[in-house]
């Protein structure tokens, strides 16, 4: 969903965009689905967007199945880079505030619902040769009132072969959600992928009564071969929690795992 729903093998670039999205994805029969929503593109297949400006308001009322990813970016939903072939998304400025919600999925994982401020979700293939994502030069200034399970400030899950360089995020989060979620400054999961000079200047708030997620200033939680370098996190990272058990925070990052390669600079 978007104003382009696809974009594949293709470059979109000058263009200045001014919306409103409303999104929301539904599976009566009970099973799995997976959708994507942005504000510019919904699903981008190793493709180039480059000096673009996003402004307006992204709405989702969440899913109406316990199953089934739903990722929403201020610029586009999912990013994925083919074998031999790149995605690229350069010089976009996000002025887009979201409102978000989970409604019946309320997991943390790669099936949850997730909003990013740039990107939703990006991956390549997973093969030796797969190709890699660039979010480069991106500046998100929206804000964002979620409650779902994923939230980062540029993107909310970062998978295999993604590169966040030199992006800033100045939006400030209000993160509700009372169950197991995760957000971030600039990114809700890290995996398998690299953080080069990105810098968060936006607050969260993240007090809901009972809240037992993980939140970090920079990134919620980083697994595989990953690495951040340089950067920082310059926002307030308010919790308040009546949870015992899973609780993870932190002004840079909330949880790092055991199976991980980590550089900060």
């Amino acid at each position: 969903f978007g104003l382009f729903p696809v974009l594949c093998y293709g470059t979109i670039k000058n263009l200045d965009l001014t919306g409103e999205l409303t999104v929301s994805a539904n599976n009566l029969s009970g099973g799995s689905c997976q959708a994507d929503a942005g504000m510019l593109v919904g699903t981008v297949l190793s493709s180039t967007i480059q000096n673009v400006t996003v402004n307006g308001k992204i709405y989702s009322p969440g899913t109406l199945t316990s199953k089934g990813r739903l990722s929403v970016g201020g610029v586009c939903g999912y990013a994925f880079a083919d074998m031999g072939a790149s995605v690229v998304i350069e010089n976009a400025v996000v002025n887009v505030d979201a409102d978000i919600s989970a409604e019946a999925n309320t997991s943390n994982g790669i099936s949850s619902v997730m909003y990013g401020g740039v990107v939703g979700f990006s991956t390549n293939n997973r093969q030796v040769d797969a190709g890699p994502v660039f979010i480069q030069n991106c500046i998100n200034n929206g804000d964002m009132n979620v409650n779902a399970g994923r939230c980062g400030g540029i993107i909310a899950t970062a998978y295999y072969g993604t590169n966040i360089v030199d992006c800033v995020n100045n939006g400030n989060q209000v993160f509700t959600n009372a169950r197991s979620g995760m957000t971030g400054g600039i990114a809700s999961n890290l995996s398998y992928s690299n953080m080069t000079n990105c810098v968060n200047n936006g607050n969260i708030d993240a007090t809901a009564s009972g809240y037992n997620g993980r939140i970090g200033g920079l990134v919620s939680y980083i697994t595989g071969v990953s690495t951040i370098s340089e950067g920082g996190n310059y926002g307030i990272v308010n919790t308040l929690s009546t949870a015992g058990n899973g609780q993870y925070r932190g002004l840079l990052w909330a949880y790092l795992s055991s199976n991980q390669t980590y550089v900060y600079d």
